[in-house]
Protein backbone atom coordinates (compact mmCIF):
# COMPACT_ATOMS: atom_id res chain seq x y z
CA UNK A 1 0.00 0.00 0.00
CA UNK A 2 1.12 3.39 -0.82
CA UNK A 3 1.13 6.15 1.77
CA UNK A 4 -0.31 9.09 1.27
CA UNK A 5 1.73 12.07 2.76
CA UNK A 6 0.85 15.32 3.91
CA UNK A 7 2.85 18.16 2.96
CA UNK A 8 1.39 21.33 5.01
CA UNK A 9 3.97 21.61 7.06
CA UNK A 10 6.32 22.24 4.09
CA UNK A 11 7.06 25.74 3.36
CA UNK A 12 6.97 27.18 0.01
CA UNK A 13 10.12 28.28 -1.20
CA UNK A 14 9.75 31.15 -3.53
CA UNK A 15 13.38 32.11 -4.11
CA UNK A 16 13.60 29.01 -6.89
CA UNK A 17 11.50 30.16 -9.41
CA UNK A 18 9.12 28.88 -11.47
CA UNK A 19 9.69 24.98 -12.78
CA UNK A 20 9.48 25.53 -16.76
CA UNK A 21 8.24 21.99 -17.88
CA UNK A 22 5.24 20.81 -18.26
CA UNK A 23 1.16 21.56 -18.40
CA UNK A 24 0.39 21.08 -14.44
CA UNK A 25 0.65 23.73 -11.66
CA UNK A 26 3.60 23.24 -9.55
CA UNK A 27 5.71 25.00 -6.55
CA UNK A 28 8.54 24.20 -4.88
CA UNK A 29 8.42 23.02 -1.23
CA UNK A 30 11.07 23.02 1.47
CA UNK A 31 10.45 20.56 4.71
CA UNK A 32 11.45 22.99 7.72
CA UNK A 33 12.54 20.41 9.58
CA UNK A 34 15.37 19.11 7.53
CA UNK A 35 15.78 21.30 4.67
CA UNK A 36 14.74 18.85 2.27
CA UNK A 37 13.53 20.61 -1.25
CA UNK A 38 10.72 18.97 -3.49
CA UNK A 39 8.42 20.18 -6.77
CA UNK A 40 5.17 19.55 -5.55
CA UNK A 41 3.20 18.92 -8.92
CA UNK A 42 -0.78 19.31 -9.11
CA UNK A 43 -3.00 17.38 -10.71
CA UNK A 44 -3.68 17.76 -14.57
CA UNK A 45 -7.53 17.66 -14.89
CA UNK A 46 -8.76 16.98 -18.48
CA UNK A 47 -11.79 18.92 -19.79
CA UNK A 48 -14.55 16.19 -18.48
CA UNK A 49 -13.01 16.89 -14.87
CA UNK A 50 -11.27 13.54 -14.37
CA UNK A 51 -7.69 13.50 -12.98
CA UNK A 52 -4.79 12.38 -15.47
CA UNK A 53 -3.09 9.14 -14.16
CA UNK A 54 0.63 10.70 -14.21
CA UNK A 55 0.75 10.98 -10.54
CA UNK A 56 0.58 6.72 -9.77
CA UNK A 57 3.00 6.44 -13.34
CA UNK A 58 5.41 8.69 -11.39
CA UNK A 59 5.39 6.50 -8.66
CA UNK A 60 5.01 3.50 -10.14
CA UNK A 61 8.46 4.10 -12.05
CA UNK A 62 10.32 4.78 -9.27
CA UNK A 63 9.17 1.93 -7.65
CA UNK A 64 10.22 -0.56 -10.46
CA UNK A 65 13.45 1.81 -10.70
CA UNK A 66 14.04 1.00 -6.80
CA UNK A 67 13.11 -2.82 -7.59
CA UNK A 68 15.73 -2.87 -10.64
CA UNK A 69 18.39 -0.67 -9.25
CA UNK A 70 18.10 2.02 -11.21
CA UNK A 71 18.66 5.97 -10.03
CA UNK A 72 15.99 8.12 -10.22
CA UNK A 73 13.93 10.56 -8.43
CA UNK A 74 12.06 9.71 -5.28
CA UNK A 75 8.72 10.45 -5.47
CA UNK A 76 5.76 10.46 -2.87
CA UNK A 77 1.99 10.71 -3.66
CA UNK A 78 0.77 13.42 -0.99
CA UNK A 79 -1.42 16.89 -0.14
CA UNK A 80 -0.52 19.99 0.60
CA UNK A 81 -3.16 22.30 1.63
CA UNK A 82 -6.03 20.33 0.89
CA UNK A 83 -4.97 19.88 -2.71
CA UNK A 84 -4.01 16.06 -4.10
CA UNK A 85 -0.99 15.28 -6.13
CA UNK A 86 2.76 14.28 -5.44
CA UNK A 87 6.02 15.29 -4.48
CA UNK A 88 9.12 14.80 -6.65
CA UNK A 89 12.17 15.16 -4.40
Amino acid sequence: MIEVKNFDNWIEDTESGKFGSGASEKIWLINPETNEKGLFKFPKVKNNGHITGEYWAEKLSTEIGKLIDVECAKVDIGTYKRKNWFNEL
